[in-house]
């Protein structure tokens, strides 16, 4: 079964340009057996086309890779709207988290909340955000604060994965928070002790990932957790959120594939990250909602040659944005990029930090058929139309999801 979309603005990668793209004005992108079949100019591949069943004429849009959103704290129970306001009000996320608010606090209602209406919410935010084009999604543990915890919620993430027909990364975000019931070098022991390995065991990890800061864990402590970390899980590191304490030569001594947040950089830890070959990975709307609008110095990572990723963090606390675009139009408008640099960031540059990279993120043969088409011709518009669903159609392993 085949599906070729004709007479579009074929956003195709451009082997000589990291951030950059070979564009097909009046390009055609054929899917056959859930993979990308052929990438060409319309009238080169028309006449190949006879045994085709749907062609659908896309009118000049752009067609695009699927989105593809790599870090995402979904599942969680509830949101913290009052946490919200309490920060516009001056309070800091910092002080919130050492009154038992924030991660504490959603791993509370984590604990009382049912099966059920975890997997009911994570499906309604899952489903909004594939509206808005995201294909791939990755998603962590790191509220439950127990093995025991921590441990469904991977189940759930797995229980989401083969329901949904999005594809799915699953992360054990096992070092996010201190739990009130443990120090933290207790809680080290226990997860490299007894989480990890039965997380393994349970076929349940793709990748592992922590937080180093002042108001979580400290360097040496996540070192001791990834250098636990067999291949081939890959290993990534929430750091330089709110300080700088050594997080990122940490992720560059246990080989991790992916640093997250970045929005306090020294000039000799970017250093490390060119040398490291280290991604990026920069989430906007977190530092949006954090009242203080200091954001990841984004222009720099690129200049340097940093392969640089946006993603969502879409999580109850600090970031409450399902959907990739209004992360493009943040960035580009407020992180001195330019739409396509933006638009690589959610597609090929996300699947590399997934290490996903030969599978999906590009419209190149061979790549899982994801798909989609814009309601422009311009990928420009996205943040120009901050806020405007761009999404005009979806296709997910060839199969389409919804039409405009």
């Amino acid at each position: 079964m085949g599906v070729a979309l004709i007479h579009g603005r074929v956003y195709a990668d451009d082997p000589a340009n990291l951030n950059g793209w070979r564009i097909l004005d009046d390009g055609a992108v054929f899917m056959e057996g859930g993979a990308i079949y052929q990438v060409d100019h319309t009238a080169h591949l028309l006449p190949g086309l006879s045994n085709v069943d749907t062609v659908v004429d896309v009118e000049g849009r752009a067609i695009v890779p699927g989105f593809v959103d790599c870090h995402t704290h979904i599942p969680f129970a509830a949101w913290r709207l009052d946490e919200y306001l309490a920060r516009l009000s001056g309070t800091s996320y910092e002080a919130l988290t050492r009154e038992k608010g924030g991660i504490v606090r959603s791993s509370r209602q984590w604990a009382a909340a049912s099966d059920s209406a975890i997997i009911a919410m994570a499906r309604g935010l899952v489903e909004e955000a594939m509206r808005w084009g995201t294909t791939t999604m990755e998603m962590k543990s790191g509220y439950g604060l127990t093995v025991d915890q921590e441990l469904r919620a991977l189940r759930l993430i797995k229980q989401l994965a083969s329901t949904l027909p999005l594809d799915v990364v699953a992360t054990g975000l096992f070092l996010h928070a201190i739990p009130p019931d443990f120090g933290s070098d207790q809680w080290v022991d226990a997860v490299v002790n007894n989480l990890l390995p039965m997380a393994i065991h349970e076929g349940l990890l793709d990748a592992v990932d922590a937080f180093v800061e002042t108001t979580a864990f400290t360097p040496d402590q996540v070192r001791r957790f990834l250098e636990a970390v067999p291949l081939p899980i890959i290993r990534r590191l929430h750091t330089n959120q709110f300080s700088s304490i050594g997080g990122i030569v940490a992720a560059a001594t246990v080989g991790a594939r992916a640093v997250d947040h970045l929005e306090h950089l020294t000039p000799q830890e970017i250093d490390l990250m060119v040398q490291s070959r280290m991604a990026g990975v920069v989430m906007p709307t977190a530092s949006f909602y954090a009242n203080r609008h200091h954001y990841a110095p984004l222009r720099e990572l690129i200049n340097r040659g940093v392969r640089v990723a946006l993603a969502t963090d879409l999580n109850p606390g600090t970031s409450p944005v399902g959907n990739l675009p209004t992360v493009m139009a943040v960035a580009v408008n407020l992180c001195d990029i330019t739409p396509e640099e933006a638009l690589a960031a959610v597609t090929r540059h996300a699947a590399y930090v997934l290490g996903k990279e030969e599978q999906i993120g590009s419209l190149a043969v061979g790549q899982r058929a994801n798909v989609v088409v814009l309601d422009t011709e311009s990928v420009g518009m996205i943040p120009y139309r901050l806020g405007h669903n761009p999404v005009y159609r979806v296709w997910i392993g060839g199969r389409e999801l919804m039409a405009g």
